[in-house]
C-alpha cells in the first residue's frame, strides 16, 4: 500500500481521484509490472508547454503512439486518456489495457452492489450520473 508520505509527494494539480489510486495501488503496482509499463518521463510531465501524448514524436512501440493526441495539462483537469498513477510515476495505457486493467475492478462493483441491501441516496445519485454515460446493455 502506498504510504502517506508518498501520497503528500504526489502532484494532484490537474485532477484528485485520490481514493482510487490509493484504494486499487496493489493492482496497479501489479498491472504495471505484469506489462512492463514504463512511465512517463519527468520532463514530459505539466510545467511548460502542453504536451500531446500520440504526437509524432512518440515512438511506434510506446503505449502513448496508440491515442490520438491529447493536450496536457486539460483546463477541464486530469489527463482525459487511460492512465495509472504509481507513486509519483504515471503511465499510460492503451484502451485495451485499460479494459484489462478495469474488467477485475468491475467485478468487485458488481459484487459489492449485489450485496448491498440498500445504498444512501447520495451514493445513488453519483453512481446513476456515472452510470448514464455508459451505453445500454444489449437486451436478451
Amino acid at each position: 500500500m502506498i504510504s502517506m508520505s508518498e501520497l503528500a509527494r504526489i502532484d494532484w494539480r490537474f485532477g484528485q481521484p485520490l481514493p482510487f489510486w490509493v484504494l486499487h495501488n496493489q493492482h496497479v503496482a501489479q498491472f504495471a509490472e505484469k506489462h512492463k509499463l514504463v512511465a512517463v518521463p519527468s520532463d514530459r510531465l505539466p510545467g511548460g508547454a502542453p504536451v500531446h501524448f500520440g504526437s509524432a514524436g512518440e515512438s511506434e512501440g510506446s503505449p502513448a503512439a496508440h491515442l490520438l493526441p491529447v493536450p496536457w495539462p486539460n483546463p477541464c483537469g486530469g489527463l482525459k486518456a487511460p492512465h495509472l498513477h504509481l507513486g509519483r510515476d504515471l503511465f499510460i495505457l492503451t484502451h485495451k489495457q485499460w479494459e484489462e486493467f478495469t474488467a477485475p475492478i468491475f467485478e468487485q462493483y458488481a459484487h459489492k452492489l449485489g450485496a448491498a441491501k440498500t445504498v444512501p441516496f447520495e451514493q445513488v445519485m453519483e453512481m446513476d450520473e456515472a452510470f448514464s454515460g455508459l451505453p445500454d446493455p444489449p437486451r436478451r
